[in-house]
């Protein structure tokens, strides 16, 4: 408590590894871990980045079409 308490101060405490084991092991006992080694990492496979294939009919827009579309008014937000 001591620690923690100069810890929240600002203050350094004089055993900070010893602090760090003490913290670990209530963690580990409050948690109900086995142990606090890190599993080694998956290898997962490297997927490529394939674009979707386009059918027959291509798709287009037409962005003029879309900008001379008049905008529904969402009116002034009184409405419930």
């Amino acid at each position: 408590m001591q620690e923690m308490a100069l810890l929240n101060g600002g203050y350094t405490i004089d055993d900070p590894e010893g602090h760090s084991k003490r913290i670990l092991t209530f963690l580990q006992s409050q948690l109900g871990l086995e142990s606090l080694k890190l599993q080694p990492h998956a290898e997962l496979p490297v997927e490529e980045d394939v674009p979707p294939e386009v059918g027959e009919e291509e798709i287009s827009i037409d962005i003029d079409e879309l900008l001379d579309e008049p905008v529904p008014d969402k009116g002034n937000g009184d409405e419930l």
